[in-house]
């Protein structure tokens, strides 16, 4: 997000942020991976691939086969209800201006 180009090959090393596993998908230059920087997993911070926390992507990396079918579904307002009745409510920018119909108050 700071203007800065995808590298198309990264070499193994520290620096490379893949980590040991990373699954392809079917869309052109993205990945399910981990990350070697926390603050990418859950805001709008990559090139587009998805960061997964190392210890979720060693569970997932186990339980995916080849040719798996999966769906990456862009939802940009999510809820839940806790166990004690507390609502939570997460809202994200629509960076890829996919639902123009939606707006929030106020924007």
């Amino acid at each position: 997000m700071e203007g800065k180009e995808a590298k198309p090959i990264v070499p193994a090393g520290p620096d490379n942020q893949l980590g040991i596993y990373a699954i392809m998908t079917s869309m052109t230059g993205i990945l399910i991976h981990v990350t070697i920087k926390p603050s990418s997993l859950y805001p709008f911070r990559s090139h587009g691939c998805i960061h997964v926390q190392a210890a979720n992507m060693a569970k997932f990396f186990e339980k995916v086969e080849l040719n798996t079918p999966g769906e990456v579904i862009y939802i940009l307002v999510t809820s839940a209800v806790s166990e004690k009745r507390r609502v939570f409510c997460e809202i994200h920018r629509d960076y890829y201006a996919l639902t123009k119909e939606f707006r929030l108050r106020g924007t």
